[in-house]
């Protein structure tokens, strides 16, 4: 809800969702974690995992990043988690960046930290990009409808942005799917 709030004031280029988890990586350090961990704690944390990025995409500007983390190595948590948003959001792709070492990525380019690899907790993190304009015409308007990642209108010799610059809210607005 304060994410979707403080949505309302602009779109931002950056959103960092350090999403609450059942903390699996951590159990060396935290070995009771293991049995707060159930089949339904695993669901509802899910659950409210989803409902968190949902929100977070609205604060994203195109162009704009987002980052998903968490400390857990729970598929269901993670990659399931990414999966879903890029299904739902299709105007957000993967954009793992330059600056991870190859060893601590996954194919698909996102972060896994495993205890047992690596000598530290275990962690997961997705580092997502929003697209830009479909058209130079103006904004793209719904997510669903706009995955192109043209670059975003640049204020070029004249200092100026154009006239539809910045996006209305309701051009960043994503439809909650269930």
């Amino acid at each position: 809800r304060e994410v979707a709030a403080a949505a309302d004031a602009l779109p931002v280029d950056g959103v960092l969702l350090d999403a609450p988890c059942l903390g699996t990586g951590t159990l060396a350090r935290h070995p009771d974690a293991r049995w707060r961990a159930t089949p339904e704690s695993l669901e509802r944390i899910a659950r409210q995992q989803r409902d968190l990025l949902a929100a977070a995409v609205e604060a994203v500007r195109p162009g704009g990043w987002l980052v998903y983390a968490t400390c857990s190595l729970e598929p269901e948590e993670n990659e399931a988690q990414v999966q879903n948003l890029l299904q739902r959001f299709p105007a957000f792709r993967r954009d793992p960046g330059s600056g991870v070492p190859p060893e601590l990525l996954t194919p698909e380019g996102d972060l896994l930290l495993l205890p047992q690899r690596h000598g530290t907790d275990g962690a997961y993190a997705a580092r997502l990009r929003r697209g830009g304009w479909c058209s130079s015409a103006g904004p793209a308007g719904p997510l669903r409808t706009c995955p192109s990642f043209a670059p975003l209108p640049d204020a070029g010799r004249s200092g100026r942005r154009p006239s539809w610059w910045p996006p209305s809210r309701r051009s960043i607005r994503a439809p909650m799917a269930a």
